[in-house]
């Protein structure tokens, strides 16, 4: 009895069943079966303990060696407890699917039990070592272990059922070290239909050893003499030398008491952030800057002054963080701020007590880390004190403490948009595509392009054809999947879905530079951050996908509600179909090589070296480059943004003002007014987004604009009878998840009418709106909306203007830096004027010549290309610069200026002539206004030619060739 209700106070601790609120399990006398009440824990999806007992029934006569024999009774009471829990949940409206885990709380001998439910409702046992070892990963809940049960139960109905001696666990093991996966696609040999597969006996050994690595549970006596179960805060990624040192109690969680203790061998230091006179304080906050700055000091002061006592208390108490208006915050000077810091020591209790007060919360409105710096400082000041060395340069110990003025943790940004200012009305966290769930559904897909058993291809025609062919597929599963949920509702959680994974990125796109300032390995956490942007930016994506998709292929009225198990599922297709149709266009322009494998278990799997040569650094590329611009911004974001002029016809071109009104059929201030108007009736409404009658919208924004309708209309995404169903004057691609810039995105169309109806309800999310709006105004403005798409002639001449202009203005750069770096340069030179003759070919003109005085002569082709996102975009991109000719003969872009560089040299004594030079020596070489694919794709392109970006010509026109 002791024993089991021990196990089960150390289950009720396990972030996996505590998050889901389960009631107190009763635990009567001699029960072996004991149940706890099933729990929804998603719409739809429930879940049931069972604490499985076992006696001493028999011991004499198994000892330790074997199991139980007299366990048919323990399994037919189970059986029964089964039958009837998932009877009363299948009677719950909108019951989906059922789940109840054993845990088998023994004492040391095996346990034999059948588990097995009834139909619809799945059965697994575990031990509660193994549950310990699950629960407490941070990537690990029990809507993991519904999709993991759900990949296996799908991989055996395809042919491929496993086997694990060592349970649950080791096959979840083996899942992670194949990236999700149930089963190693990779190994599976060409051919096999159906095959056992053999979980290897020690699949869960890395579980374990990550478990005690990560967490290093023990028994520490705290100062005042309290014995503390204390575990690692977390994995310490970012920690020094990438070892958390320190540990919490959650025994502390559940009183809400902030405490940790820094260990090391020398010494303890005691840490606690508590409130000022009792007022309400959120705490958190300031105990995580706590603890971050504990890092750093411990080993510092450890290392300098090893005769410190072997346990230190540092007490921290705060006061609540001020409420603080933007307009009305006057940082107070650093003097000020370390004036405001209350610090002393107890030497008898060994306690440095500081206490920071509003001064320190107005200091985080400054650019550098002044706030954090001082608290620092008087820490460091009082814990000298307790040592016996001669006088210390406080200075000297700050510095190594703080590695960056831009090292903080703590941020007192003010609100940039809606989104900022309604942020808590979001209160979920984002839900990210899951590892199962994008392995799970690549399960047998493939088998669509390549009967079963699969196979490989390697012609670019076949391979296409099979990948348009499972594209399609996916789909149309996409697509049915989706018609299990009620439109409505799936749209709004969705958005919020959305919304709640853009402000994650926010935090980490404007902390980034202080994160990376903490670290202690720089180039890992960049990786870090890179990752949790990727992952962001294939939410929003994904999310985008769905809305598109949703408002034709949900009903409306009926259906299930959404789950966040069911969206993890959805976004994982969404991305799926995102991925292929990217792959066929790859292998299409020739970016991507053509082998196509599709695995005996139906994986489409391709060569990655395309990706890993050209994709990936192009988008590293783009996000360092982004993170640079949050970096510079950073000041910014500590007050309020300066408003735009309300009358911008002296900032922006007449032209362009006209040619948006033709294309949009409403005006740009109308355009600006409308958005702003309905950001103030969401700001006043506290919320994200809103459902309201389409004439309530109109009528409301006729108070503010001419043309409401005209508005509504260019923003407005209608349900069609089908997704996959598009009408003129649309075309498919404006459909086509792998395509940007496409007209039937909810980036071009944000506002979503959830049915045909002219007065149905719509959704209006005002920062999606804005989002577009910053969409529209850039590629309309910078001409990089495909021409076959623009409706208006105003528009079109707009484009075509812009885009001679744009490149006008950047040959024109880079025509006067050469000149800054000595040489001779003139821009848009014809081959005629040079040689003194016509041509018999147009070869075009000279983008750029440029000529040094020792007779170096460069022809530059000058490219401002817009930036490719997709695999698609970059192929494509890459096609036009091959060096090659079309099948009519046409050269690319490449190709014309390798024929414009051998003409010159050919006629070089011309050039010489015509430049007035005594010796030439003639190259060539592309500029682009920033990176491009071709920057990673020298060696695909298959001709010596040099490729070099704006910001490469210092170095490389300045120096000797």
């Amino acid at each position: 009895m002791g024993l089991l209700q021990s196990q089960t106070n150390q289950i009720s601790l396990n972030p996996a069943i505590s998050k889901i609120d389960i009631s107190p399990t009763e635990i009567k006398p001699g029960a072996n079966v004991i149940p706890s009440r099933a729990v929804e824990v998603q719409p739809g999806y429930w879940f049931h303990l069972v604490l499985v007992a076992d006696g001493f029934a028999n011991f004499s006569e198994t000892g330790f060696d074997r199991p139980n024999p007299d366990a048919h009774a323990l399994s037919a009471e189970l059986a029964g407890v089964l039958r009837e829990t998932a009877k009363e949940c299948k009677e719950k409206p909108g019951f989906k699917l059922g789940l109840s885990l054993v845990v088998l709380c023994g004492f040391g001998r095996g346990q034999l039990l059948e588990l097995k439910g009834p139909a619809g409702w799945l059965v697994e046992g575990i031990s509660g070592y193994d549950l310990e070892v699950l629960g407490w990963r941070h990537d690990f809940d029990i809507a993991e272990l519904f999709k993991f049960l759900l990949a296996e139960i799908d991989a055996a109905f395809k042919g491929f059922p496993l086997m694990a001696i060592n349970g649950i666990l080791a096959r979840i093991g083996f899942a992670y070290g194949n990236r999700g996966h149930v089963l190693p696609h990779e190994a599976l040999p060409d051919g096999a239909e159906n095959a056992t597969l053999i979980v290897p006996t020690n699949a869960h050994l890395d579980l374990r050893v990550q478990h005690h690595l990560r967490f290093d549970e023990h028994v520490v006596v705290a100062p005042d003499g309290e014995i503390v179960v204390m575990r690692r805060k977390d994995g310490g990624k970012r920690s020094p030398e990438k070892t958390q040192r320190i540990h919490v109690s959650y025994s502390d969680a559940s009183r809400v008491r902030f405490r940790a203790v820094w260990k090391s061998k020398a010494r303890n230091w005691w840490l606690e952030t508590v409130p000022r006179g009792g007022e309400p304080v959120q705490l958190y906050p300031i105990f995580e800057m706590q603890t971050v700055w504990m890092e750093r000091i411990a080993p510092v002061l450890d290392q300098s002054f090893p005769e410190l006592p072997d346990t230190i208390t540092w007490r921290l108490v705060t006061s609540a963080w001020p409420q603080m208006k933007s307009e009305d915050i006057c940082p107070p000077s650093a003097e000020e701020i370390h004036a405001s810091i209350g610090a002393s020591h107890d030497r008898t209790r060994k306690v440095v007590t500081t206490e920071i007060g509003p001064a320190f919360f107005y200091g985080l409105s400054h650019a550098e880390n002044i706030s954090e710096t001082a608290l620092v400082q008087a820490l460091v000041r009082e814990v000298v004190q307790f040592s016996s060395a001669p006088a210390t340069d406080i200075a000297d110990l700050v510095v190594r403490i703080v590695p960056s003025p831009h090292a903080r943790q703590l941020h007192a940004f003010a609100p940039q948009d809606l989104r900022d200012h309604v942020r808590h009305s979001i209160d979920r966290s984002a839900v990210d595509i899951s590892a199962f769930d994008d392995a799970a559904i690549r399960l047998g897909l493939g088998w669509h392009g390549v009967s079963r058993p699969g196979g490989t291809l390697r012609e670019r025609g076949e391979c296409t054809r099979a990948l348009n062919a499972v594209t399609v597929a996916a789909e149309e599963m996409f697509c049915t999947d989706l018609s299990h949920f009620e439109r409505h509702a799936l749209i709004e959680r969705v958005i919020a879905n959305r919304e709640a994974s853009i402000l994650d990125k926010r935090r980490w796109e404007r902390t980034s530079t202080a994160i990376l300032g903490l670290a202690s390995d720089p180039q890992e956490t960049r990786e870090e951050i890179f990752e949790r942007l990727v992952k962001a930016n294939g939410t929003d994506l994904a999310s985008r996908i769905i809305l598109e998709a949703a408002i034709c292929e949900c009903p409306a009225g009926s259906g299930y509600e959404l789950a966040d198990i069911d969206l993890s599922r959805l976004m994982a297709q969404a991305m799926m179909i995102h991925h292929l149709g990217g792959f066929s266009d790859a292998i299409h322009y020739e970016g991507m090589k053509p082998q196509v494998r599709i695995s005996p278990a139906g994986e489409v799997q391709i060569d990655t070296s395309f990706f890993d040569a050209v994709v990936e650094p192009v988008g590293r590329s783009f996000a360092t480059l982004q993170l640079d611009r949050h970096r510079e911004q950073y000041t910014s974001l500590l007050r309020d943004p300066e408003l735009s002029p309300t009358d911008i016809s002296a900032h922006v071109e007449s032209g362009f003002l006209k040619a948006w009104e033709a294309e949009l059929g409403v005006s740009l201030i109308d355009f600006r007014t409308a958005l702003e108007a309905l950001e103030n009736r969401l700001y006043e409404k506290g919320r994200a987004y809103e459902t309201l009658p389409r004439d309530d919208v109109i009528d409301y924004l006729n108070q503010h604009i001419a043309n409401a309708e005209a508005f509504i209309s260019a923003l407005e995404l209608v349900p069609r009878p089908a997704w996959r169903n598009v009408s003129p004057p649309f075309t498919d691609q404006d459909r086509q998840p792998w395509r940007f810039r496409r007209r039937l995105s909810v980036a071009r169309r944000p506002i979503l009418r959830l049915e045909p109806a002219s007065n149905a309800d719509v959704v209006i999310a005002p920062g999606m709106i804005r989002d577009a709006f910053a969409i529209m105004l850039h590629n309309f403005y910078q001409g990089q909306f495909d021409l076959g798409t623009l409706t208006s002639k105003e528009m079109k001449r707009w484009r075509e203007h812009i885009v001679a202009k744009e490149a006008a203005e950047f040959e024109e750069r880079v025509v006067m830096h050469l000149e800054e770096l000595g040489w001779n340069a003139r821009r848009g030179v014809k081959f005629p004027h040079v040689l003194g003759k016509a041509l018999s070919e147009d070869l075009g003109d000279i983008d750029v010549l440029a000529w040094h005085e020792d007779g170096r002569v460069m022809l530059l082709e000058c490219k401002d290309l817009q930036f490719a996102k997709t695999p698609s975009e970059i192929a494509k991109q890459l096609s036009k610069f091959r060096g090659q000719t079309d099948e009519k003969g046409r050269p690319d872009l490449l190709a014309k200026h390798l024929k414009r560089v051998a003409l010159a040299t050919e006629q070089k004594d011309a050039f010489r002539t015509h430049l007035n030079l005594s010796e030439i020596a003639i190259d060539g070489a592309l500029v682009f206004a920033h990176t491009v694919p071709m920057s990673f794709a020298a060696e695909r392109i298959g001709h010596s030619v040099t490729l070099l970006t704006y910001d490469q010509l210092d170095p490389f026109f300045s120096s000797a060739h």
